[in-house]
């Protein structure tokens, strides 16, 4: 796959792309990582789907640019998926489901899928919890 380009105005179909390709073990959890760090911290960055609640493919870029410390893995991205397919107007319900989501993960078995990976190495020790994970649901 080749690089994409780097982009300040931001969408959803564009993140959806990265995730499909991630999907497919076309790029690893490292290039998703890189790739939406340069994004959501791009100087002019611009969210295509903005609303006054928020902006899902801003939530998104940020999640992906911290994966490591939420960890974050493939196993996640049908329900990004499913939230970056949240109808304009709709932020909030769509968050609301995605956390809901997320609260299901079995945090612990997660823990041990990802002690041993460099990239998630510092967020998954012994007693190591998930950053922010509260600050999430």
């Amino acid at each position: 796959m080749a690089a994409p380009q780097i982009e300040p105005h931001i969408t959803r179909q564009a993140i959806r792309e990265i995730l499909r390709h991630w999907q497919r073990g076309e790029v690893n959890a490292v290039m998703v990582l890189e790739w939406a760090d340069i994004h959501v911290n791009h100087p002019d960055a611009q969210y295509a789907d903005q609303e006054q609640e928020g902006s899902v493919a801003h939530e998104i870029l940020l999640m992906l640019s911290c994966l490591d410390m939420h960890w974050v893995t493939v196993d996640d991205m049908p329900w990004y998926l499913e939230l970056l397919d949240t109808p304009a107007g709709r932020f909030l319900d769509g968050w609301r489901k995605f956390c809901e989501r997320l609260e299901g993960v079995d945090m612990e078995a997660r823990r041990r899928q990802l002690k041993d990976d460099p990239l998630y190495h510092l967020g998954a020790g012994k007693d190591a919890e998930p950053s922010g994970e509260k600050d999430l649901f």
